[in-house]
């Protein structure tokens, strides 16, 4: 068998090491696991996403717009069942939450389909 004469801070480092690697692969499997992370990651570096409707997305599709959790996600839903649908992305400033920045930040993975 093979023997390794390790010091206390080695031994440390190498279990650190191997920590990292298992943490890694565990991050690894969950943004492959999850479809919004990997929609979120892959917007980030400019790829091509498709877009979402505003008006016809529900609320798991417009969690994955950025700023948009699935509070805001449900008064969006609500302004439609409301008031019928958006017109106009500005329209999205009515919402409690939603405001110049974010609508900004949205802008690029969304269409307004009001036909």
């Amino acid at each position: 068998m093979l023997e390794l004469n390790l010091t206390r801070q080695e031994k440390n480092a190498v279990l650190f090491i191997a920590a990292s690697a298992l943490l890694g692969l565990a991050l690894s499997f969950l943004f492959k696991a999850a479809p919004s992370a990997g929609r979120i990651y892959a917007a980030s570096f400019d790829t091509e996403v498709s877009k979402i409707n505003i008006n016809s997305a529900g609320k798991e599709q417009l969690i994955t717009l950025p700023g948009i959790g699935p509070k805001i996600a449900e008064k969006i839903i609500d302004y439609r069942r409301k008031k019928g649908k958006i017109h106009d992305i500005k329209e999205l400033k009515q919402i409690n939450g939603i405001g110049d920045k974010k609508i900004e930040n949205m802008k690029p993975f969304l269409i307004i389909d009001s036909q």
